[in-house]
């Protein structure tokens, strides 16, 4: 546990450890769920994000939009 590392670590780490898949924790958001994936992130780990279950259907959808459109 420790304070976001940022864009920049996470890309080294999945380059680094390419080709196994970096998922990224905690801090994700619908507004930067993309730059994680741009990243190098194969995917995004969210406690609150995805814990109310009457948006979660318009968050998942909103995410993969933006992957498919950010990337």
């Amino acid at each position: 546990y420790g304070p976001p590392v940022g864009l920049a670590p996470l890309s080294e780490a999945a380059r680094a450890l390419a080709p196994f898949p970096i998922l990224a924790l905690g801090g994700a958001t619908s507004e930067n769920a993309a730059a994680l994936l741009r990243a190098g992130a194969h995917g995004v780990a969210a406690i609150r994000l995805f814990s109310d279950p009457l948006t979660l259907r318009e968050v998942t959808s909103a995410l993969r939009r933006s992957a498919s459109t950010d990337l």
